[in-house]
């Protein structure tokens, strides 16, 4: 109950190495605020602004973003960049603390399902894919042995 924020910063932003930094925002909970209810999740991974540097854009964004949330709760509607997150959901995902994990950059509804049901649902699509890859092997290996008997 003493995470406000988590920021997931871009790549390269740690001299030059390709992991990314996270930033944690901490606070001393109060029994009376809705806020200590939630967490907020930034993910400035992905975007154009990621791209850069850490400059001027992407800064702004994350602290504008964060204190409109921590003054009226309203951080805008681009769950894409932020998400705030109930206790109870942090806790149904393990405490897993990580932006990326509620922050849906591709908006896939897969990814708001649990991981057992998302392994399942990946493996059905490969499944899916695998068969539709067998039969148009075939059918590659049936028009060239017409071109070959036509030949």
């Amino acid at each position: 109950n003493c995470v406000d924020c988590v920021i997931a910063l871009p790549k390269y932003r740690v001299g030059t190495t390709r992991i990314f930094g996270v930033l944690w925002v901490l606070r001393k909970p109060v029994e009376a605020d809705s806020l200590c209810e939630q967490t907020l999740f930034i993910d400035a991974q992905t975007g154009e602004e990621a791209a850069g540097s850490l400059g001027e854009s992407l800064f702004t964004r994350i602290a504008t973003t964060y204190r409109a949330w921590k003054t009226s709760g309203d951080m805008g509607s681009d769950e894409t960049f932020c998400r705030a997150v109930s206790r109870e959901e942090i806790a149904a995902n393990r405490f897993v603390l990580m932006p990326s994990r509620y922050v849906h950059a591709f908006q896939d509804i897969e990814m708001l399902e649990s991981p057992p049901n998302a392994l399942k649902s990946c493996f059905e699509k490969l499944n899916a894919q695998l068969q539709a890859a067998a039969h148009l092997d075939n059918e590659i290996r049936a028009r060239f042995q017409l071109i070959s008997l036509e030949s």
